[in-house]
């Protein structure tokens, strides 16, 4: 078979091409030389600043073009091919809030201003410090953020608490005007919402005359499913965040195994990898379909044990994605009014033709706290979805300073009798929250999805969950991408059965779903047909 014509080859780093220790893989400067030979553009696409990757390919930095700042600039020899810089009044906005929820107690967090030509910081606290040293090799300490003269491309907080457990939150209402995107399990970052890896490197694209189908992407995480998308040739690693996988026409092996370096050899020989069968709906390349196991909930629907997190998936690209995904097993569409693609969602279930065999979930965001609200909000999502029901609906928080969570399941409760929702539940509950709430309503959540990994097992609550009959589901299997999947006893465990981290840490967190409680449960909960004849 002839090789295909590439012409650009665009690479993540972590956990893509970077080595589970962060080193580069042995072989890659051989690697950029034959490309450079067959004039074929290299590109690492990251998160990281520019000055950072630069230094990171110093010996051939004239010879590599730059996708940095999560495609906030692009770099082309020393050329800037495109940026996206924030409004300099909103970037203040957003110091001065920082400021204040951490004056307050609020929040124990510090902030990166990462600008065109430097990363800023006014925290000089060493924990902070060594953290954000690792990502950015030109940093400047400053008495005041505000007073920053540069071109403002991205806000990066560190929050030792846990970026999506507090700060995520605290800075939700910015999605309305900006992306607010949990990037690590420390990290949030606040970018333009025109920002992200795709529309990078289709800049870099037009930059270099290059089409699609002339252009290979490689990625893992969830930051780099737009990369996939603007790219035909598109590579998932085997440990790749399943929404990547999904998207992605090929798999490759892990970084550990430095796939990334196997298939570009492939790309650009004689040999070309095997594609996957194609879906008669999309004829899209997809994996062989597979079927998920199902767990029962305790008002008697089949829950798949495995679903599709749908967050950043929008547009139509993000609609074949979440279709694709369908065709190749999953039945579990996971959704939110804060991911902005609830028509895409509902586009995708109809177009899938199996509407009945899937769940749709939806959460009730926090400023639509209390029963009118509840019902309103609802309502909103229904007719963005275009659906007649939503499958799965859950409290996506509790907000305990507002305490309206019990009204809101009331309201949930109605929604149910009426027809409109399924299954209804609550996420991120403690286990004095969800008896209060079993208290007051006589009605017990179906499912309460909380963080879970082997970072954060949750056994007191895991324990409480089985003795009420709620099903665990986890928000956060792969503990956020972190250094978990290269944790020794996780790669012996995977070697020992033959699987990848990945795949070992999710049938860790699957163990759990399919425990059966102390004793059989007697849920308070009104005895109903399953919505959907689905796996989960």
């Amino acid at each position: 078979m002839t090789a295909p014509d590439i012409r650009l080859i665009a690479v993540d780093m972590d956990g893509t091409l970077l080595r589970p220790d962060g080193s580069m893989p042995d072989g890659l400067w051989a690697l950029l030389e034959r490309l450079r030979e067959r004039k074929i553009a290299f590109a690492p696409a990251s998160g990281r600043q520019l000055a950072t990757l630069q230094r990171m390919f110093a010996g051939v930095d004239a010879e590599v073009d730059y996708i940095a700042e999560n495609g906030a600039y692009v770099v082309r020899g020393d050329a800037e091919v495109s940026s996206d810089a924030m409004d300099p009044v909103f970037a203040a906005a957003v110091v001065a809030r920082l400021r204040g929820l951490v004056a307050d107690g609020a929040l124990r967090a510090g902030l990166v201003v990462c600008g065109k030509r430097s990363a800023y910081i006014e925290d000089t606290a060493p924990q902070f410090v060594a953290e954000v040293e690792k990502y950015y090799a030109r940093l400047e300490v400053v008495p005041d953020l505000l007073a920053v003269s540069d071109q403002i491309l991205k806000l990066a907080i560190f929050d030792i608490d846990g970026g999506e457990a507090h700060t995520a939150p605290a800075f939700a209402d910015l999605r309305e005007s900006h992306q607010v995107v949990v990037s690590g399990r420390h990290w949030v970052d606040i970018m333009n919402t025109t920002v992200n890896k795709g529309v990078a490197l289709r800049n870099l694209q037009a930059a270099l005359g290059v089409t699609p189908a002339q252009t290979a992407a490689f990625g893992d995480d969830l930051n780099d499913l737009q990369l996939l998308q603007a790219a035909d040739w598109s590579y998932a690693m085997a440990d790749a965040h399943p929404d990547v996988a999904a998207v992605a026409r090929f798999r490759v092996g892990s970084n550990a195994e430095a796939g990334v370096l196997t298939a570009i050899d492939e790309l650009i020989g004689e040999v070309t990898p095997v594609r996957t069968r194609r879906a008669a709906s999309t004829g899209r390349s997809v994996e062989a379909m597979v079927t998920i196991p199902t767990v029962t909930l305790n008002d008697g629907t089949a829950f798949p044990e495995l679903g599709l997190g749908t967050y950043n998936l929008r547009g139509e690209d993000g609609t074949a994605a979440i279709v694709a995904a369908i065709e190749s097993g999953y039945r579990l569409l996971d959704s939110a009014v804060n991911y902005e693609n609830e028509a895409e969602v509902g586009e995708a279930a109809r177009r899938s033709g199996i509407r009945d065999e899937l769940i749709v979930a939806m959460k009730v965001p926090g400023r639509d706290h209390g029963y009118d609200e509840t019902i309103r909000s609802a309502e909103g999502s229904l007719e963005r979805l275009g659906l007649d029901r939503i499958d799965l609906y859950l409290i996506r928080w509790p907000n305990p300073s507002v305490d309206r969570y019990v009204d809101t399941f009331r309201a949930m409760i109605a929604l149910q009798g009426e027809g409109k929702v399924g299954s209804v539940g609550v996420s991120n509950f403690t286990e004095p929250m969800l008896t209060r709430l079993i208290d007051e309503t006589g009605v017990t959540p179906a499912v309460n999805q909380v963080e879970l990994h082997p970072y954060f097992p949750q056994a007191a609550l895991r324990a409480f969950h089985a003795e009420h009959g709620i099903r665990t589901e986890s928000w956060s299997p792969l503990a956020r991408r972190s250094e978990l999947l290269t944790e020794r006893v996780v790669a012996d465990v995977a070697a020992a059965h033959g699987v990848t981290p990945t795949q070992a840490v999710l049938r860790w967190t699957r163990s759990w779903a399919r425990r059966p409680s102390r004793s059989p449960p007697t849920p308070r909960v009104r005895s109903r047909t399953p919505t959907c004849s689905a796996s989960r």
